[in-house]
């Protein structure tokens, strides 16, 4: 489980580095291109940008795993809620406090499957090694759970509170 939280961590990491080779660097290549000053800036944006310890894209990565375990446990916990209250037990639970107590275990969780140790930098190490191939068929795994996962979560909380309504 630990590896494949990794992997999607990594693919997501890739995607914001997709994102700036797409948008942000060609902008920077001809605002800059044949300025001295420009190269330094486009190298530091880079550098900033892609530093795998605590850069820009790894930040934004992290935040975006943070979210979809966040997710994954918010989708459990409802669709438990869901069950219970379809067999008729009735459990209060105030969303308000549900949504904010979901907060802890999720960053707890998401910190021990990546950031604990630095460890997910072993395994960026690890998926790099992967052919082509390999990459894109992870790739095309991690889009898929982390589609699930947020339609899962978000679909999961609205059901529950269209449930609850009527």
């Amino acid at each position: 489980m630990i590896k494949f939280c990794n992997l999607i961590y990594f693919n997501l990491y890739k995607l914001g580095l997709l994102i700036n080779e797409m948008s942000v660097y060609p902008i920077n290549n001809f605002l800059f291109k044949n300025n001295k000053k420009g190269e330094e800036v486009i190298k530091a944006v880079k550098e900033v940008s892609e530093n795998k310890k605590n850069g820009i894209k790894i930040t934004l990565a992290g935040m975006h795993f943070y979210a979809l375990v966040y997710l994954f446990i918010l989708g459990s916990i409802n669709s438990v809620l869901i069950c219970l209250q379809e067999v008729n037990i009735a459990i209060n639970i105030n969303d308000d406090n549900l949504l904010l107590l979901l907060c802890i275990p999720s960053v707890i969780f998401a910190y021990f499957l990546i950031d604990y140790k630095d460890r997910y930098l072993d395994y960026f190490k690890y998926f790099e090694k992967f052919t082509t191939k390999k990459k894109r068929i992870w790739a095309f795994i991690s889009l898929l759970t982390v589609i699930f996962l947020w339609f899962w979560g978000f679909g999961s909380l609205i059901l529950r509170l269209i449930l609850n309504n009527n």
